[in-house]
């Protein structure tokens, strides 16, 4: 994948993380792109938001929960279903009213999981995304949310 001398467009991912679990969600199967993967809320950056809002508003269209974005742990580069270069920001996450049930199908997803860090590796994900939730569980381990 040559990302060289290319624009990057932002995306923002929430990593929650409860009672070190983290969420993570299974797209449809009827999605175009990466159908039937598991991944964590996100999505693009919109115009006029700033990042911490995106954060925020992807967790509830996606997992239908609020969330305090917390801090920028990682990122990684990718390209989307159009072949744009974006740089994903992966934000730890805190669950605002941890009784708020999580739902999948707010958005394009339709299954929901709280996983620890020796179940990852069950779950389909792209290799950005598995390094991704492993390096949040680390982090949340080690230094909390």
């Amino acid at each position: 994948m040559d990302l060289e001398n290319k624009l990057h467009k932002i995306a923002v991912s929430s990593f929650i993380v409860k009672n070190g679990k983290l969420l993570i969600l299974k797209r449809d199967e009827s999605e175009e792109f990466l159908p039937d993967y598991w991944e964590v809320p996100g999505g693009s950056v919109e115009v006029g938001e700033n990042i911490g809002e995106a954060v925020v508003r992807e967790a509830k269209e996606e997992a239908g929960i609020d969330v305090v974005a917390g801090r920028l742990f990682a990122y990684f580069e990718f390209l989307d279903k159009h072949d744009q270069s974006k740089v994903n920001m992966n934000f730890l996450c805190t669950q605002t009213n941890t009784a708020q049930e999580v739902n999948p199908e707010a958005g394009e997803m339709n299954k929901a999981a709280w996983v620890e860090m020796d179940e990852l590796e069950k779950y389909k994900m792209t290799p950005n995304m598995m390094d991704a939730c492993k390096k949040a569980l680390e982090e949340v381990k080690h230094h909390g949310v």
